[in-house]
């Protein structure tokens, strides 16, 4: 979820998801974000409840969401399990 405005933190959202939609949130934490003046965030939820959660209809205009894409790590950023040394 992102393009949401900077005055919200993450509680605030969750709680927000629930009053709004019914969804009870697992999780909500900030993630980045190119744009200083608005935040993103990681909101985990039940998948039985994706489809209600991505209906326009619960959100203003200007707010994006969508599925997280998992894009996991690429292999040059994995760490050297052999060498201690190696950051990454």
């Amino acid at each position: 979820m992102s393009n949401v405005s900077s005055a919200y933190s993450a509680t605030d959202l969750a709680a927000h998801i629930f009053e709004t939609t019914g969804i009870a949130v697992i999780t909500c934490g900030d993630t980045k974000t190119r744009f200083t003046d608005t935040k993103a965030f990681r909101v985990c939820i039940a998948a039985a409840d994706a489809e209600k959660f991505v209906e326009p209809d619960y959100w203003p205009y200007n707010v994006i969401v969508r599925r997280w894409v998992w894009k996991g790590k690429r292999p040059n950023e994995q760490q050297d399990t052999n060498n201690p040394s190696n950051d990454g």
